[in-house]
C-alpha cells in the first residue's frame, strides 16, 4: 500500500463542538438563525447547483465565483464543460482553483491520485464496489481513513457514462445534521462521540493493508464554521457504538436517508460534466456497460475542503 503524504492537517483546525458556530449544541439562537437560511434553499434543483464552463483550462472569474457560491450553499456544484474533454492534468488544475491540492492517494489510487472509476477485473480492485457496476448505498468518501487524512473535498467527472443507470443521488451533509438535530440534538451528541463509528482493520493473507479507524459521524471544523460528516450505510464491516442512544440515532439517520427526497437530488452525469463537493452523502445505483461504452468517472479525493472565498 503506498504511504499517503499529507500536507493539510486536518485535525489543526478541528473544534471541539462548542465553539459559537452554528453547528454548537450549545448555541441554539445562532443555530435557529443558520437553520433559517439553509432551509430557504431548500428543495433544492439541477438548476440551483449547474454552472457552465465553456473551457476547463481557462476559467473565468464568474464561472469560479459561481462555482463557490453554489458550494458555499450546498456543499456542491455541478459544472458542465462546453470544449471537448478534460484529461487527468487539466482536472487537477481545475480542483487547484478552488484549493484542492493534496490528493488521497489510497489503496487503489491509478498513481497519481486520480481513481478511474469503472468496471474492473484488476485483483486490487476487483473486490471492491465501487470498481463494479453495483449499487452503492449512502457514502461519504474516505469514511475508513484515519483521523489526519480524512477527505473534505471530492471531484467526480464523468468521461463516459453508462448505456443505463449509474446515477447519483447526492444530499448536503448540513441538510443530514439539520433534519437529525430537529429530530433529537441527543442525536447529534451520540453522533459526535469520537468513538460513534469504527472500520475494522482491512486484513488480506494476514497483511493488515488499513488499520482499524474509529472516529465521530459529525464533527466541526474551522472554530464552528464548518461541518464535515464520515458516514456510510454499509451493514457489513462496521461497528457502532453500542449503546440505546447511538443506535437510536443511526436508526433515525438510516431511515433519513431512505425517506428524505427533498433534500436530495438524483443526477445522472453526461460526459464533460462532474461534481465539486465538500464530500457530500451520495448514492450509485447499477448500471450497465457494452461493448460499445463503459462507464468511467474520474474521481479525485481531497484533504483540503473547497476552501476559497468569493
Amino acid at each position: 500500500m503506498a504511504e499517503t503524504s499529507v500536507t493539510y492537517n486536518t485535525l489543526s483546525n478541528v473544534s471541539s463542538g462548542m465553539d459559537g458556530g452554528p453547528f454548537s449544541l450549545d448555541n441554539t439562537s445562532i443555530y435557529n438563525e443558520w437553520r433559517r437560511k439553509k432551509l430557504s434553499l431548500y428543495p433544492v434543483s439541477l438548476e440551483n447547483l449547474l454552472v457552465k464552463i465553456d473551457n476547463i483550462c481557462r476559467i473565468t472569474p464568474k464561472e469560479e465565483s459561481l462555482i463557490l457560491e453554489r458550494c458555499q450553499k450546498y456543499n456542491m456544484a455541478v459544472y458542465q464543460v462546453g470544449e471537448g474533454q478534460c484529461d487527468i492534468n487539466q482536472l487537477k488544475s481545475f480542483c487547484r482553483v478552488f484549493g484542492l491540492e493534496n490528493l488521497d492517494h489510497h489503496y487503489c489510487n491509478d498513481g497519481d491520485g486520480i481513481t478511474a472509476l469503472r468496471v474492473s477485473q484488476d485483483n486490487n480492485k476487483g473486490g471492491f464496489i465501487p470498481y463494479s457496476d453495483k449499487a452503492i448505498s449512502f457514502h461519504t468518501d474516505g469514511y475508513y481513513n484515519a483521523p489526519e487524512e480524512q477527505i473534505h473535498g471530492v471531484l467526480l467527472h464523468c468521461h463516459t457514462p453508462a448505456i443505463e443507470g449509474g446515477e447519483n443521488l447526492v444530499m448536503d451533509q448540513e441538510m443530514a445534521y439539520l433534519r437529525t438535530r430537529d429530530e433529537s440534538p441527543a442525536f447529534i451528541e451520540a453522533l459526535m462521540k469520537p468513538d460513534a463509528m469504527t472500520i475494522p482493520a482491512h486484513v488480506e493473507n494476514g497483511r493488515v493493508l488499513r488499520a482499524e479507524q474509529t472516529g465521530p459521524v459529525f464533527s466541526i471544523y474551522d472554530n464552528g464554521q464548518r461541518l464535515h460528516m464520515r458516514f456510510s450505510q454499509r451493514k457489513r464491516y462496521i461497528k457502532w457504538r453500542e449503546d440505546d442512544i447511538s443506535r437510536q440515532a443511526v436508526a433515525f439517520l438510516n431511515q433519513l436517508l431512505q425517506d428524505n427526497q427533498q433534500d436530495m437530488l438524483q443526477i445522472k452525469l453526461s460526459k464533460g460534466q462532474g461534481v465539486i463537493c465538500n464530500n457530500v452523502l451520495h448514492t450509485r445505483t447499477a448500471f450497465k456497460d457494452t461493448k460499445e461504452q463503459s462507464r468511467l468517472i474520474y474521481r479525485g479525493r481531497f484533504f483540503e475542503p473547497v476552501t476559497k472565498k468569493i
